[in-house]
């Protein structure tokens, strides 16, 4: 169940690497999340691609879920992300701040939060339908 506050609003909290999963975010939505929050501390990693992953996927998050995400970290990035994947404001890496913005609470599903991975899974199959069905086939020549 996602965390309430005082004033009704419901926040769906993903923690580590939990916003690397496209199910992650559509549960806690599907659960009445009106905001989505994800809590990570890449500190292991900072000389990786890793903690800019992590801010990709969340962007990824708030599009399919239609929702606001702050990004919370205390030595990677942290941002506010709208439900359209804009980040609206962000820190830098290992930088010790406060992020700032307004955020707002959001109902209603998204396609992907109504039916989850099948369209992308339904588009693929059509396509490899497609390629299939475009490939030459060759006729035997018939023996006399």
């Amino acid at each position: 169940m996602p965390l309430t506050l005082s004033d009704g609003t419901k926040i769906g909290i993903m923690l580590c690497y939990e916003d690397s999963r496209s199910e992650e975010g559509r549960l806690w939505v599907r659960n009445g999340a009106e905001l989505l929050a994800a809590l990570s501390n890449p500190g292991h990693f900072l000389g990786t691609p890793l903690p800019r992953y992590h801010l990709l996927q969340d962007r990824i998050r708030a599009i399919e879920t239609g929702r606001y995400l702050a990004r919370v970290s205390p030595n990677g990035f942290s941002a506010l992300i709208d439900p359209n994947g804009k980040i609206m404001i962000q820190s830098k890496l290992h930088e010790e701040t406060v992020v700032k913005g307004e955020i707002y609470a959001l109902s209603g599903r998204t396609i992907f939060t109504n039916l989850g991975p099948v369209v992308p899974l339904a588009s693929a199959g059509i396509g490899l339908f497609l390629l299939i069905g475009s490939y030459p086939v060759r006729k035997k020549k018939a023996s006399n």
